[in-house]
């Protein structure tokens, strides 16, 4: 039997990245790998691997590039296509945190203890690791030749070699460093301090020449293409540009609801992917959404024959995919809160709010608001197919219920003292509450009188 993966709602995304060669964007979510492609303006899936990871890197060969992922203590590289997978343990018990591409077939792995390991790719063989740094510090980026990697160590920026760890040289003194990059023609390097200050470097003078004016701190910065420009991003996902010739003078650009979480330079454009997996181009001018349609951060979901998901997001919308993980209909923003249960009647599906709403949707038509209560918060719920009765348990221990055949007929039941845990049917009209006092209630309203 062959078993077929797809994921609709996808894990904070934490990388992103732009192929010149095919103009492609590849993106690392924590729970997979996506290789997307330009058609009509917009991104296309044209392939995905569900994969966790907690760190990954590319590195650049005459053959073409390979990707590397670290899951907990194990290696997997995968070929710039996906189309192929080759796994390596590290031999250690420690989780691997970040990777960092360090030439031609080799990157640097650093555990969660800040031990530093070289690897260099094999034939089929996998990654094998050729070298140990005996030293603890912080490796930052690799200058192009692949003879130097930049380290951050007690404050000090340092050249050192990427096999073993030794110092080569060491930088004048700055803040202390956590990050950092280089652009693609080694003449400038960018670092961000412990405070998120960033700064701008000369590679070949080794010489610091600006901080970066900006009203939040840096967590991650890219380069154009050119190295003329770039972009840094905000710990809140703000996100400005700036040219190097400008000094530390940056532009603001306007971002999207749900935080930006990484950058990249497609040609001279900007490319941002939000906490919710959703692909940005920005500007000057309003972000344009060109791919990423996940459902964000998925808390129900429901089939409907033949070939539809519905999943419901901790925003309150309700998205619409086919099997195949391709976004089928516009997001359907449907409560203010959580969606907490998508549950099929009739011809259509009846969402449940986080915030007490209940609405019945069809996507074809407009949805239609069922009950609100305002203020309040749900519980559980249970639709009675037999009766066509919807319960809702909500918060300071209140039961509603309504016809479904018509609204209008609704009650309620307060519970004096108690909150309710969960409720269950019991036949018709009938209804079964677990309070947190650990009493059961059975509770039997009729709609009418």
């Amino acid at each position: 039997m062959k078993t077929t993966l797809t994921s609709l709602g996808r894990e904070t995304p934490y990388q992103i990245s732009h192929s010149l060669k095919d103009d492609t964007i590849l993106v690392v979510y924590a729970d997979a790998l996506v290789l997307y492609r330009s058609s009509n303006g917009n991104l296309e899936i044209l392939k995905e691997v569900s994969k966790p990871s907690q760190a990954a890197t590319k590195t650049r060969a005459t053959s073409g590039c390979s990707i590397v992922l670290a899951c907990g203590d194990h290696l997997s590289v995968f070929a710039e296509n996906l189309e192929s997978e080759r796994i390596s343990s590290s031999h250690s018990e420690e989780e691997i945190v970040s990777l960092l591409e360090a030439g031609a077939d080799s990157f640097l792995a650093v555990s969660e203890t800040g031990q530093v390991t070289f690897w260099t790719l094999s034939g089929d063989h996998g990654p094998v690791p050729a070298g140990q740094w005996v030293v603890e510090c912080q490796p930052l980026f690799c200058r192009q030749d692949g003879k130097t990697v930049i380290c951050a160590e007690r404050g000090r920026l340092q050249e050192r070699d990427p096999k073993n760890g030794m110092v080569l040289r060491t930088w004048p003194k700055s803040q202390p460093v956590v990050w950092g990059l280089n652009d693609s023609h080694d003449q400038h390097a960018l670092t961000i301090s412990e405070s998120g200050t960033a700064a701008m470097w000369d590679l070949s003078a080794r010489e610091h020449l600006f901080d970066f004016d900006v009203p939040f701190p840096v967590v991650r910065a890219t380069f154009e293409a050119s190295g003329l420009r770039g972009a840094l991003l905000g710990a809140d996902g703000e996100v400005v540009t700036f040219g190097v010739v400008e000094g530390g003078a940056t532009h603001e650009l306007e971002t999207t609801e749900a935080p930006i979480v990484a950058l990249t330079y497609r040609d001279k454009t900007l490319i941002g992917i939000n906490e919710n997996g959703e692909i940005f181009e920005l500007s000057s001018e309003s972000p344009k959404q060109i791919g990423g349609h996940w459902a964000g951060w998925a808390t129900c979901s429901y089939f409907s024959k033949p070939d539809r998901v519905l999943v419901g997001t901790a925003t309150g919308s309700v998205e619409t995919f086919d099997t195949k993980g391709h976004q089928i209909a516009p997001s359907a923003k449907l409560h203010t809160d959580a969606v907490v249960a998508l549950i099929p009647w009739r011809q259509g599906v009846v969402s449940i709010g986080a915030d007490a709403s209940v609405v019945l949707w069809k996507d074809t038509e407009q949805p239609q608001a069922l009950a609100d209560f305002a203020g309040r918060m749900t519980v559980d719920h249970h639709l009675s197919l037999e009766t066509d009765t919807l319960w809702l348990a909500l918060d300071d221990g209140l039961i509603v219920w309504l016809s479904m055949e018509d609204p209008e007929q609704a009650g309620e039941f307060q519970l004096l003292d108690r909150r309710i845990e969960e409720i269950r049917p019991a036949g018709g009209d009938g209804l079964i509450v677990l309070t947190d006092r650990g009493s059961i209630l059975h509770l039997k309203v009729p709609l009418q009188g």
